[in-house]
């Protein structure tokens, strides 16, 4: 088994410092096992809309093949369309 992964510290923040790191190692190590996959998971889904963006300016390849393996090609796709602000999110009422 792996060392343990970055994302998978309890509390990691959505600062540009941090969101480069995990970029970093995202694109230099992957994920390493189940346990990791599921650590990924939790993080990108507390990012908001601006951290993604930011992450896609940051390393687009890496945010869009992480927002990939974590959601699947059709929920990234409307996640970074979104976060890009290609989509509006739908007003209920």
């Amino acid at each position: 088994m792996g060392e343990v992964q970055l994302w998978q510290a309890d509390g990691l923040g959505t600062d540009k410092e941090t969101l480069e790191k995990v970029l970093r190692i995202f694109r230099s190590d992957g994920v390493q096992g189940i346990e990791s996959q599921q650590a990924l998971n939790r993080y990108i889904q507390k990012l908001d809309d601006n951290c993604i963006r930011e992450m896609n300016w940051i390393d687009a390849e890496a945010t869009l093949q992480m927002l990939v393996d974590c959601y699947g090609v059709t929920v990234a796709f409307q996640k970074y369309v979104k976060a890009e602000g290609f989509i509006k999110q739908e007003k209920s009422g």
